[in-house]
């Protein structure tokens, strides 16, 4: 029995490594590395897939384990007990495994994004002043990291990207394609792209800044009205419900009383409407309010 176990870890552990390639595969295939960089999951993207290679395995073995121990005390049966793990492991456990790996990063890169996207007028104004005096972008984006580093920590990534790949001698146009390839901020992506384009071709650095900080405002004020509007939305929707909750309440009532059904209860009825109903109608309209506000916040 102990061979048919030792067999069946070795098939596990061969399928795993055989998934864990095609899995690598995969990896390179999505575009996960500006991913993992961009949402600072990890500072190397090697380095992220042997972390993620030990997390797979170790959460399939030891999901394996416990699958294991439950079945068997339930079926006391080894030969079930090692087929029945073996094929969790391999159908279930390791994509699971590979789901997680993933959907971690893009979580973080999602959350990363929204930071930086509602602290980029600081960026963008910092940015105009500097541009002012220094009319050499190399200097002005070294003068924005050295001088303004603690008040632009959230784009620290980005920042010393900008100044140090310049100094293994990447040009800075490459340098900021780079790194606008890996920033989770769209708006700050375009930027980049744009200043690339000033640092390969040329041009007046306070022109770009001033014609990028007008496109951020006229992107803005559309944001702002289409986030006005749903909120406008949502908030009627809210009050017409709140008005027609009593109206469907005393309307089920009525109907109740002249037609009463076997095993409903006016009372259960009426006390799910008040105590469920309505709190989760309230605490969803300020979910969805939130989240409204929260993109439009500067």
């Amino acid at each position: 029995m102990t061979r048919k176990r030792r067999e069946s870890s070795k098939h596990v552990l061969k399928e795993g490594n055989m998934l864990w390639k095609a899995t690598r595969l995969r990896l390179y295939s999505t575009e996960l590395e500006p991913i993992v960089i961009g949402s600072k999951t990890s500072s190397s993207f090697e380095k992220f897939l042997r972390n993620a290679k030990a997390f797979i395995l170790s959460f399939t073995l030891l999901a394996s384990v416990i699958t294991a121990y439950h079945v068997y005390t339930i079926t006391l049966s080894p030969s079930l007990t090692t087929a029945i793990s073996a094929v969790l492991a391999i159908a279930v456990f390791l994509p699971m495994g590979y789901a997680l790996t993933v959907w971690i990063p893009a979580l973080r890169y999602r959350v990363r994004r929204d930071l930086l996207e509602a602290k980029f007028p600081l960026f963008i104004t910092l940015l105009s002043l500097i541009v002012v005096s220094e009319k050499n972008i190399s200097k002005a984006l070294n003068t924005l990291s050295t001088r303004y580093g603690q008040e632009l920590k959230d784009f620290d990534l980005e920042l010393s990207l900008i100044n140090s790949l310049p100094k293994v001698g990447i040009p800075l146009d490459q340098a900021l394609d780079k790194v606008a390839s890996i920033t989770p901020s769209p708006t700050l992506k375009s930027v980049l792209s744009s200043l690339s384009t000033l640092a390969r071709v040329g041009g007046d650095p306070v022109e770009v800044v001033n014609r990028i900080t007008a496109q951020y405002l006229d992107s803005y004020k559309v944001s702002l009205e289409k986030g006005v509007n749903d909120l406008g939305v949502v908030l009627e929707l809210y009050l017409a419900f709140s008005l027609i909750l009593p109206l469907i309440v005393g309307s089920i009532g009525m109907l109740l009383i002249l037609y009463p059904i076997r095993g409903i209860a006016f009372e259960a009825l009426l006390a799910i409407l008040t105590y469920l109903v309505a709190p989760a109608s309230s605490i969803g309209t300020l979910i969805v309010t939130d989240a409204i506000i929260s993109r439009l916040r500067v």
